[in-house]
């Protein structure tokens, strides 16, 4: 099951857990991530729904007094090869992206606008046509204001690769073509921005 549970950190090195952990999903949650959107001073999480399909599932925390509530799940993708995914929010925009491994294994991304707990999604976009495209991670540059996904390949041509993404309105646009990082035997590596 999805669990959230909130730390605080003191400045010295140690933290402290005041309250139980809350349940955000009651199958079985998997390649969870969180982000914080900072526009609308919420908790971000994603992850995979078992229960669902193994649908793509994002869904709104609001922290307040060391205690998080959450509203409702929305799906952005019901394939049955969700995998790995990653989300960053754009301060400049007030926007949130996401990006993760879907349909046909390939890489797919999109724009999300949080009012309240609702979250509304842009067009599905793919970002990695390649097949196999793994281990999705995504980063934002706010002085370029622009966003990286870094991810694996597990086909052809293997490696590790780069793509830069940005926000336009509610769409996701790529940036080029995808950089070569490097090469590598195993494709399946973890890979973070």
């Amino acid at each position: 099951k999805g669990q959230c549970r909130i730390g605080k950190y003191d400045g010295t090195n140690s933290s402290s857990w005041p309250n139980s952990a809350v349940q955000y999903n009651t199958s079985i949650a998997y390649y969870n991530y969180c982000w914080h959107d900072t526009t609308a001073d919420k908790l971000m999480i994603g992850y995979v729904n078992q229960g669902g399909g193994n649908e793509g599932v994002n869904i709104v925390g609001t922290v307040a007094n060391d205690n998080v509530t959450f509203g409702s799940q929305y799906t952005y993708a019901n394939s049955t090869k969700i995998y790995q995914g990653s989300g960053v929010h754009d301060p400049t925009t007030g926007k949130n992206m996401i990006v993760y491994t879907g349909s046909g294994d390939l890489g797919y991304g999109q724009v999300l606008t949080i009012s309240g707990t609702t979250i509304s999604y842009g067009t599905q976009k793919v970002i990695s046509n390649l097949n196999a495209t793994k281990s999705l991670s995504l980063a934002y540059n706010p002085a370029a204001n622009k966003f990286l996904a870094v991810y694996t390949i597990d086909g052809s041509p293997s490696g590790f690769k780069s793509q830069k993404l940005l926000i336009s309105g509610t769409s996701l646009q790529l940036e080029g073509d995808y950089t070569q990082v490097a090469s590598t035997t195993n494709a399946h590596d973890t890979v973070s921005c």
